[in-house]
């Protein structure tokens, strides 16, 4: 019974003595995280096959110390852009979608007007569809990857509400659609984002 004693007593001193080490240890971030999360609707007019497609969508996220957001986006063609193939019926249009995980960098977030950085990494989706809206049956649909940079430059309107305008670029690839390739729908997009949430 006194060896356990002295062995509880033994333990109880190791633990006070090297409780304080504990508190010394060196840490990547010691600083107190600041949380918030924005999100809001996002507008791209881009050229897809030498026509002007308007994609819509938008993107937010976890933000961290006012510098740096983690969250997804996604966006999908809303206008009509024909597609290089046609079937019997006549015309066919391009079905478009993507998303994926996001990051982005806020420059001087506090200032007025500041510089942002983000990329778009993720999947899309494209087939062709007929003037109704339906997927065409003649051709399949298919899948690609995607990466999109983008700068913006960006302005605090208020305390819960930001306007950015910037360009970006899409690459795609691993498309093998019938009459569709990479290179026609990768491309510069000019980008209107609005934000909304606590910064």
């Amino acid at each position: 019974m006194k060896l356990l004693s002295k062995f509880l007593i033994v333990v109880v001193l190791t633990c006070l003595l090297a409780g304080p080490a504990f508190a010394r240890d060196e840490v990547l971030i010691s600083e107190q995280i600041d949380h918030g999360g924005f999100g809001g609707p996002s507008f791209k007019v881009t050229s897809l096959n030498g026509k002007t497609g308007v994609l819509t969508g938008g993107y937010g996220g976890w933000y961290i110390n006012h510098t740096f957001m983690i969250g997804g986006g996604g966006y999908g063609l809303a206008n009509e852009v024909k597609a290089p193939v046609t079937d019997t019926d006549g015309d066919l249009y391009y079905n478009l979608g993507y998303g994926g995980l996001m990051f982005e960098y806020v420059n001087n977030s506090h200032k007025l007007i500041h510089f942002t950085i983000n990329t778009l990494i993720g999947a899309g989706g494209i087939g062709y569809r007929e003037g109704n809206w339906r997927p065409d049956p003649e051709y399949a649909s298919d899948l690609f990857f995607v990466f999109e940079p983008t700068i913006n430059l960006e302005l605090n309107v208020a305390s819960c509400f930001r306007v950015g305008l910037g360009v970006s670029y899409r690459y795609i690839d691993g498309i093998q659609l019938v009459g569709t390739t990479d290179e026609e729908l990768s491309g510069i997009a000019a980008n209107l984002n609005f934000k909304f949430g606590a910064f």
